[in-house]
């Protein structure tokens, strides 16, 4: 959000932070940068909770008003619908991914499979309970 602006507006207080444009050039920047959907509502759940904070703890030294921070916070929730429609179709694809990988339903042949198959027993019995197993005792 500061990027672009002179230090003195970022040393003084918090009113760097109101610039609407970059607020809604940032959903796209972190696409642009490879984040994924699902992070991108994460980082944007997150610049919510800023907003709040400083509206709760900071707000005097901050110089924003309250009108100030509830029109971020608006359109910061605004912002948050269109990425989780992103976030909807990406898990969308990835199920579909997911799916179409999982169809062979053959035998396992991958590291699952072979620990299973190569391991020992995980509580082998003991040696005189197995011979009591294989030899029934009949009561006389």
């Amino acid at each position: 959000m500061a990027e672009g602006l002179p230090e003195t507006s970022t040393s003084a207080d918090l009113r760097f932070l109101v610039h609407m444009d970059k607020l809604r050039r940032y959903p796209t920047f972190l696409k642009e940068k490879g984040y994924m959907p699902t992070t991108i509502k994460n980082m944007m759940i997150n610049v919510t909770q800023l907003y709040k904070h400083i509206d709760h703890s900071f707000q005097q030294c901050s110089r924003l008003t309250g009108a100030d921070i509830n029109r971020v916070v608006y359109e910061v929730k605004r912002l948050k619908a269109e990425v989780y429609r992103d976030v909807v179709v990406h898990h969308q694809k990835v199920r579909r991914r997911k799916s179409r990988n999982q169809l062979d339903s053959g035998p396992r042949t991958g590291f699952p499979g072979r620990c299973k198959e190569e391991s020992p027993a995980a509580f082998p019995r003991p040696v005189h309970q197995q011979h009591r197993r294989h030899h029934h005792h009949h009561p006389k």
